[in-house]
């Protein structure tokens, strides 16, 4: 049991182009960019995390109760 078999893989000598991947492609850098200018994401793709004034750290909270 101590045996792995080994799996023989062909390689594709001449792969062919995905027009889908390539489309896929285009339309994510759309997203980022879209996402850039609304101030969502920054330039490293990482989220900007802003929330109500009401919901941050030291704010004078009321829930109307």
């Amino acid at each position: 049991m101590d045996e792995v078999p080994t799996v023989i893989r062909g390689t594709v000598k001449h792969p062919k182009p995905e027009p889908l991947l390539e489309g896929a492609a285009e339309r994510i850098h759309a997203a980022v960019r879209e996402l850039k200018e609304l101030g969502i994401i920054d330039d490293k793709g990482k989220r900007v995390r802003t929330g109500p004034e009401d919901m941050k750290e030291g704010a004078d909270r009321d829930f109307g109760g």
